[in-house]
């Protein structure tokens, strides 16, 4: 046998959750069903288009389609389930919580930094400003 295609195992996991990375991977051809192919394109003639290798391969398969449907994965074609795009209440009112936090946390800073009150000289700034930008990106998250 002859194999058409000489994939590797792809390591790219996109790849290979693909169905056509399957087909390829494993269709193959004996060298009687490749000769089929390169004498249907010799008898065609000569295209400038290159149309002439196009058709003899499309002609082979359609003459060979059990050989082809073999290769087909089960699970074609798919299947698309339509999803609602509403929003859940949760996740607006998560949403709601985390824009409060976010504007408090940055009042705070904007307080601790630019207005420089009595109580922020007091406590340690660093301190403060460090704990102010866990909160932002807690809020964040």
């Amino acid at each position: 046998q002859t194999f058409f295609s000489s994939i590797q195992e792809n390591k790219d996991a996109r790849a290979r959750m693909s169905p056509s990375y399957q087909v390829y991977k494993d269709f193959f051809a004996t060298e009687l069903q490749l000769d089929q192919v390169m004498r249907e394109w010799a008898f065609r003639g000569k295209d400038k288009w290159n149309f002439d290798l196009r058709f003899a391969t499309c002609h082979w398969i359609a003459d060979n389609l059990d050989h082809v449907q073999k290769f087909i994965p089960s699970s074609h074609p798919r299947v698309f389930v339509k999803t609602s795009t509403s929003i859940p209440p949760v996740a607006i009112t998560a949403l709601v919580f985390s824009v409060i936090a976010i504007l408090a946390t940055l009042f705070c800073l904007w307080s601790m930094v630019y207005l420089r009150r009595t109580i922020a000289m007091i406590a340690q700034l660093e301190f403060v400003l460090l704990l102010l930008a866990g909160l932002f990106l807690v809020a964040i998250g």
